[in-house]
C-alpha cells in the first residue's frame, strides 16, 4: 500500500513533466480551423470532401476514462471553404481531402495545435489554411538536383541547369557581412536570379503550386539575426519565364567559416506543360 501510495504521488509530481514530454495540452480548448481547397489554378472545389480527426486530453492515458478523441467529415461549399468548429480537443488532424477526378498533392500542414502547446494554431478566416487538388492525369513535372560549392566572396555564380531539353541559367550572388565571435552566428546575403525570369519566394505549406503574382528580378535571403545558428540558408523559391512556364527551386546552403566556403544542393522541379503545379 506504502509504495502504491508513493507512486501516485510520483505520477502527480511528475505531471507537468508528463505534459512536456508529450508535447501537448493536459486540458482540451476550443478547436476552431478554417480552410480552402483549391485547384492547382487557384480555382475553389465545391463539395471537396474533407475528413479530420481531433485528439482530446486523456488520449495517451489508457484508462483513464477520458474521451480519446472524435472525428469527422466536412464538405466545402461554393467558394470551396470549409470551417471546422464547436469542439475541443489538443491537436486537429487534417486526415485527408478527396474529390472527384482529383488527387491531394503534397501534403503540408495537417497536424494543428490548440491550448497551451508551444506553437498553438491561430485560426484566421481571412487566411484559411491551403489544400491543393491536381486534376488526374497531369503530366508529372521534370526533376533533377544540383550540387552547390562555392566561396563567400560577392561574386555572382551562373548556374546552367537543363531542364529536359530547355536550359536555364542561374545566378546566385554569396555575400559574407560579418563574423561574430561565435562562428555559428556570422551575418551572410545571399541572391537568388534566374535568367530571362523572375522569382518569388514561396512558403512550405505552398509546395508544388507556383503562386500566381508577387514575382521579381531576384530574391535576397538575410540570416536572420534573431537566429542562433546562422551557417545554414534555405528557401523554397518559384520563377517564372518571359514565355509563361514555371519552376519550383528547394535551395539548401550550409557555411564553414574557416573554408570562408558553401557547401549545399537545389532541387529544382519543372512544368513541361507550362502549368503552375509540380508533381
Amino acid at each position: 500500500m506504502a509504495l502504491l501510495g508513493i507512486g501516485l504521488l510520483l505520477v502527480v509530481f511528475n505531471s507537468s513533466r508528463l505534459k512536456r514530454l508529450l508535447a501537448i495540452s493536459l486540458d482540451n480548448s476550443s478547436v476552431e480551423f478554417y480552410g480552402i481547397v483549391l485547384d492547382e489554378k487557384g480555382k475553389p472545389l465545391v463539395d471537396s470532401e474533407v475528413s479530420w480527426d481531433i485528439i482530446k486530453s486523456g488520449s495517451f492515458l489508457p484508462g483513464s476514462g477520458l474521451s480519446t478523441g472524435s472525428r469527422g467529415v466536412v464538405k466545402t461549399g461554393s467558394d470551396g471553404r470549409f470551417v471546422i468548429k464547436n469542439e475541443t480537443g489538443v491537436t486537429l488532424t487534417i486526415r485527408s481531402v478527396k474529390r472527384d477526378g482529383y488527387h491531394q498533392a503534397e501534403r503540408n500542414g495537417n497536424a494543428f495545435s490548440y491550448g497551451d502547446n508551444a506553437k498553438p494554431h491561430k485560426p484566421d478566416h481571412s487566411v484559411p489554411e491551403r489544400y491543393i487538388m491536381i486534376k488526374n492525369g497531369t503530366p508529372k513535372s521534370f526533376n533533377t538536383d544540383v550540387p552547390l560549392k562555392f566561396d563567400w566572396d560577392g561574386i555572382a555564380k551562373e548556374i546552367k541547369i537543363d531542364l529536359n531539353g530547355r536550359e536555364q541559367t542561374i545566378v546566385i550572388k554569396p555575400e559574407l557581412l560579418k563574423v561574430e565571435e561565435n562562428p555559428r552566428q556570422h551575418h551572410w546575403k545571399i541572391s537568388i536570379g534566374v535568367k530571362d525570369a523572375e522569382v518569388a519566394k514561396g512558403k512550405s505549406g505552398d509546395a508544388c503550386i507556383a503562386p500566381e503574382a508577387g514575382y521579381a528580378p531576384e530574391i535576397i535571403l538575410e540570416r536572420d539575426i534573431q537566429e542562433q545558428w546562422g551557417t545554414e540558408a534555405k528557401a523554397l523559391l518559384y520563377f517564372k519565364t518571359k514565355d509563361g512556364y514555371f519552376g519550383e527551386i528547394k535551395f539548401y546552403a550550409f557555411s564553414d567559416v574557416d573554408s570562408k566556403g558553401i557547401t549545399g544542393r537545389m532541387f529544382i522541379r519543372w512544368n513541361k506543360e507550362g502549368g503552375r503545379a509540380f508533381e
